[in-house]
């Protein structure tokens, strides 16, 4: 696989949820919103998936129908959290949609940062 750039950085909702190293990200992504953007692309190229990406793929088809959202009004904590597989395979817990606890970017190796509670 041919990448085009050597750093990456993800946004949802005007947020930097993971950045880092591409080849990182594109075989190791960490958070759920990443897995599901490399899953899709990867599909389409018929390239080698990773387990984690594979899961989300999967979990992106069930939930396929995510409905209408509010993007100028994104909810408390995680943004993502409507729309997370991971939030909701936890039991929806309130450390992603409490105000006070907006998941920060830390780094999870190698200068790789995500901005999840479950990274």
């Amino acid at each position: 696989m041919e990448l085009v750039s050597q750093k990456v950085a993800v946004m949802y909702l005007g947020r930097i949820v993971e950045m880092g190293l591409a080849e990182n990200i594109a075989h190791q992504p960490r958070h759920p919103y990443t897995g599901i953007l490399w899953s899709s692309l990867a599909d389409k190229q018929n390239t080698e998936v990773s387990p984690r990406a594979r899961g989300a793929t999967a979990e992106h088809e069930r939930r396929r129908n995510w409905g209408v959202f509010d993007f100028a009004q994104p909810v408390s904590g995680c943004r993502f959290a409507p729309r997370c597989p991971l939030y909701k395979d936890k039991g929806r817990p309130a450390v992603c949609t409490d105000p006070a606890s907006e998941p920060q970017l830390r780094d999870v190796g190698h200068g790789h940062v995500v901005a999840c509670h479950f990274a």
